[in-house]
């Protein structure tokens, strides 16, 4: 089989959105914090402190709280957008990923990393950004702007081929949303 080439710059926003993700809900158990438990237990405790009739300083604190991780993700969301802006090897320079029988191929500048199929933890869509989680807890990340249909139908081949289902959280088509102009 042909190697499959993916050439592409990353975007501000599909860096934001990976290290958001790589930080917040990488792993389900993080997700499932970060996306619900938190609001979802003080929202909870929200309604028995109203019926209770509990002091004001018990809802101060559940506020305090959400107000923390909404920090925490914010803090995340500005540190990544000003080091994206400082970094001028990733705003000028485009990045090819080349996927064949032996594995990965990440070229950036004049540096190139060899990644063979065993160093795959998983693959994944998060939005907009296909990223492949490597076993060093490095990241590849490909935003679904750089692939076709032609390109995406035979990734997932070579990635059945060579990886678990257990591995790949994909879907079976890409589903694009129209990019507001």
């Amino acid at each position: 089989m042909k190697p499959i080439k993916f050439t592409y710059r990353i975007l501000e926003k599909d860096y934001i959105r990976v290290n958001l993700w790589s930080a917040l809900e990488k792993t389900p158990f993080m997700r499932l914090i970060n996306r619900y438990l938190i609001y979802g237990f003080d929202i909870i405790i929200m309604i028995i402190a109203i019926f209770a009739r509990l002091p004001f300083g018990y809802f101060m604190f559940l506020i305090f709280i959400v107000i923390i991780t909404l920090l925490l993700r914010f803090s995340i969301y500005n540190q990544s957008k000003k080091k994206f802006r400082r970094n001028p090897m990733l705003v000028k320079h485009d990045i090819t990923i080349e996927i064949s029988e032996e594995g990965f191929r990440e070229t950036f500048v004049s540096i190139s990393y060899d990644t063979s199929w065993e160093e795959i933890s998983k693959v994944q869509l998060v939005k907009d950004v296909l990223i492949i989680n490597l076993k060093s807890s490095r990241i590849l990340f490909i935003p679904i702007n750089a692939i076709d249909e032609e390109k995406y139908d035979l990734l997932l081949k070579l990635l059945k081929k060579h990886l678990s289902d257990k591995q790949i959280k994909l879907p079976q088509s890409l589903e694009r949303k129209e990019e507001k102009q």
